[in-house]
């Protein structure tokens, strides 16, 4: 909890929590995106950074997602914080549509085709390796 307090959720300062938490974990998903860009955009092409950002932000999603449900006890602010803020903001999906569009529209089909393939299926099976780690570390 933001506060600390006890909160009902039939009064507004529930949902103000909820925003602030939202916001804050949104803005420092946001910087770590763009400094995920300026830290490996000299060395590798923006589209293989966001590829990159997808996973790892799967990856982090799954591992988060499956402690909170078999481990940890999570406030729902820090749940959203983490889930819709921080990694909503850290990952890239409306980049990565932006970056298929304008593949599509320069003609290099298969590069955006291979971008959309590796983004996906990369992303989901990190993910899943998320869940996978927790549930190993379980047993």
């Amino acid at each position: 909890m933001v506060s600390g307090a006890v909160l009902n959720k039939n009064n507004g300062d529930w949902i103000m929590n909820i925003i602030f938490a939202v916001a804050c974990g949104g803005a420092l998903g946001a910087v770590l995106r763009y400094i995920s860009e300026v830290l490996f955009s000299h060395h590798i092409d923006i589209l293989w950074i966001t590829v990159a950002v997808n996973v790892v932000g799967s990856f982090v999603l799954g591992v988060f997602v499956m402690g909170a449900s078999q481990l940890w006890t999570i406030p729902e602010e820090l749940r959203t914080f983490v889930t819709v803020g921080l990694l909503g903001a850290f990952t890239t999906f409306s980049t990565f549509s932006l970056h298929i569009v304008n593949l599509l529209a320069l003609g290099n089909y298969n590069l955006a085709i291979i971008y959309l393939l590796s983004s996906v299926i990369l992303s989901v099976g990190a993910l899943y390796l998320g869940i996978i780690f927790v549930k190993a570390f379980l047993a």
